[in-house]
């Protein structure tokens, strides 16, 4: 099911879900399309297409870089539990692009990624850890407990 852009095309690109946002890959030509479906999509209410459109931020394609719109968006697509957008959030924590450098952030953002399944997000998680002091490890799990909460309603 394709979602029309205002312009009423979509570049073809696919949810992981496998609920397509539009019907094809992107190419250099098309990426400002692309943008357009992924925006339509998220005011449609799909939360993966925030990280999407964080890509496209984050890596200027379509659209002029803004890694801070980009964290903006991953956190949206993120805090839903898309872990693609948690691994980014992770990186971008740790890098201090387009948000404050906050490796504890990094640490709660890189473990949630991994415990959604996504591999490699676990590895990062601990050459991070190895990079910090015990406390800031210490107060990063604590972080982790209240935010898993917090995404929880509880």
């Amino acid at each position: 099911m394709a979602i029309a852009s205002p312009a009423g095309v979509c570049p073809p690109f696919k949810a992981t879900t496998g609920t397509p946002f539009c019907s094809a890959q992107p190419t250099a030509d098309n990426f400002r399309e692309a943008y357009q479906c992924f925006s339509s999509a998220a005011l449609g209410g799909k939360k993966e297409a925030h990280y999407y459109i964080g890509l496209m931020l984050d890596y200027g394609q379509g659209i002029q870089s803004n890694p801070e719109k980009a964290f903006e968006n991953y956190l949206v697509a993120a805090r839903d539990g898309y872990a693609r957008a948690q691994f980014n959030l992770g990186f971008l924590y740790e890098s201090g692009r387009g948000t404050r450098k906050l490796l504890s952030e990094a640490y709660v953002w890189y473990t949630l990624a991994g415990e959604s399944g996504m591999g490699n997000a676990v590895r990062t998680r601990n050459e991070l850890a190895r990079k910090m002091q015990p406390y800031e490890v210490a107060y990063a799990q604590q972080r982790l407990g209240m935010l898993k909460k917090l995404l929880a309603g509880e």
